[in-house]
């Protein structure tokens, strides 16, 4: 609930065994990292998006970032998910509830999702627009095109573009 930048794609695209929230959930402690990291890497490499957005995280360090996605369901590609499991319900509610500083939007699907939250496309750029999503002023930057592409130092000036941008809301 306290992270300021929300880091939001298409979907996961891996599906873990055990149920997300009894597993690495503790209502007095938050999410534990530790225990999802290695039950990850025990389905999963850690390649991909994931240094990508790791290397945002810690660009954007001290500022909590929340990885999210615009669908809930896991598939390993887009093409896998059906229509029914196209659903906006949880950003929707992470967005109203938590009210993030700054949103990164990855990728087509989600960056279309955005611009009609918002009914603009002037966040995809060089650098994040000051937005407004559910009335919140918001710094929003669109990357087109796969996250896994670009470099992972680049993602960890990106996340320190990010930081300053909302830097007047910490």
């Amino acid at each position: 609930m306290d992270c300021r930048i929300f880091i939001v794609g298409l979907n996961s695209a891996t599906q873990l065994e055990q149920p997300f929230f009894f597993r690495y959930w503790d209502d007095s402690l938050g999410f534990d990292r530790e225990i999802f990291e290695g039950d990850y890497l025990s389905v999963r490499k850690k390649g991909g998006v994931r240094p990508r957005i790791e290397a945002f995280v810690k660009g954007a360090s001290p500022v909590p970032c929340l990885e999210t996605n615009i669908y809930p369901v896991p598939s390993r590609k887009a093409s896998q998910l059906k229509s029914s499991e196209k659903n906006t319900d949880i950003i929707e509610y992470l967005l109203k509830v938590i009210r993030p500083c700054g949103v990164l939007v990855h990728t087509k699907e989600p960056i279309e999702y955005f611009q009609g939250l918002m009914d603009s496309s002037e966040f995809c750029g060089e650098r994040p627009a000051l937005m407004k999503i559910y009335g919140q002023p918001t710094c929003v930057w669109g990357l087109p095109g796969p996250l896994w592409r670009r470099k992972v130092a680049d993602m960890e000036k990106i996340g320190a573009m990010m930081k300053d941008c909302i830097g007047f809301w910490l």
